[in-house]
């Protein structure tokens, strides 16, 4: 099968726009907070941000491409968790080059990946627990429905 490759440092810049704007509305310092509300505001935009490019690009299962030139520890834990919360794989490498053997190798990861994993809202909502990502799991499982439709 071949996947649409989505590169997540391309989309970090949107998220963290997207943070900063949401600190400064509420006069918060992302700096000071603690580890827990860093990686909430993380996984939140990130998904957001990742569900606007599934729907504009009509994507139904992607490859997440994450190159480890920001160094910022807690992005990682948070991708794993994005990556279950989406059921979308994520690969990390130093640097993704596009060559026909890395994007191979990447395709029969992401064929294993969509065999054993499926979408499922109970799951989700276990996941996302919390008032304040109950409008987010409602588009994700709008989004995921609205795909295996197709």
């Amino acid at each position: 099968m071949i996947y649409y490759i989505i590169k997540y440092n391309i989309l970090y810049n949107n998220i963290l726009h997207d943070i900063i704007k949401f600190c400064n509305k509420f006069e918060i310092d992302f700096n000071t907070q603690s580890i827990k509300n860093k990686k909430q505001l993380i996984i939140y935009y990130s998904i957001l941000q990742l569900l606007i490019e599934l729907k504009n690009n009509n994507l139904d299962k992607p490859i997440i491409i994450f190159e480890k030139t920001i160094k910022y520890y807690t992005i990682e834990s948070c991708l794993n968790k994005i990556s279950k919360i989406l059921i979308i794989p994520i690969y990390y490498c130093e640097k993704y080059d596009n060559s026909e053997g890395m994007n191979k190798e990447i395709s029969m990861k992401a064929d294993i990946f969509y065999e054993k994993n499926t979408f499922n809202s109970k799951k989700l909502k276990k996941l996302l627990m919390g008032n304040n990502f109950n409008a987010l799991s409602e588009k994700i499982t709008d989004f995921k429905l609205l795909v295996n439709r197709q």
